[in-house]
């Protein structure tokens, strides 16, 4: 039931994310990265892990999986977008803004939580770069 709590927030959030971008500026500039607020630095603050990249560990990423509640570098984020946004939907957080709804959702997952869960059934025999 919690799952699906979880599932109907991100849900919504995105959903009315997407469509408060309809209007003629389809990207809302986010606050400053010197900004305290800054979701990026939240993020960062919140958990060491969010300071590189979810999936190959390089420093300073800047975009995010909002259903995943990851943050990727620019190059993965790319791959995030190739698998289509039924699997990842991508923002970036210099351009895009986020609503309430998900940057507390973005908060309270992290990469090192997610990778926890995605990687729990990866076989110790597999060399994955950590």
């Amino acid at each position: 039931i919690e799952k699906d709590i979880w599932f109907m927030v991100i849900q919504n959030a995105i959903a009315n994310e997407l469509n408060s971008t309809n209007d003629d500026n389809s990207f809302k500039k986010t606050k400053k990265l010197t900004d305290e607020n800054h979701i990026l630095l939240k993020l960062r603050k919140n958990d060491e892990s969010n300071c590189y990249c979810a999936d190959c560990r390089s420093p300073n990423p800047e975009w995010i999986s909002l259903n995943l509640g990851i943050v990727v570098c620019i190059q993965c984020s790319g791959i995030h977008r190739q698998l289509g946004t039924h699997i990842s939907k991508v923002r970036s957080t210099t351009l895009d803004a986020l609503d309430k709804d998900l940057e507390n959702v973005m908060l309270s997952i992290g990469n090192h939580a997610a990778n926890n869960i995605f990687e729990e059934t990866i076989d110790d025999a597999i060399d994955v770069k950590r």
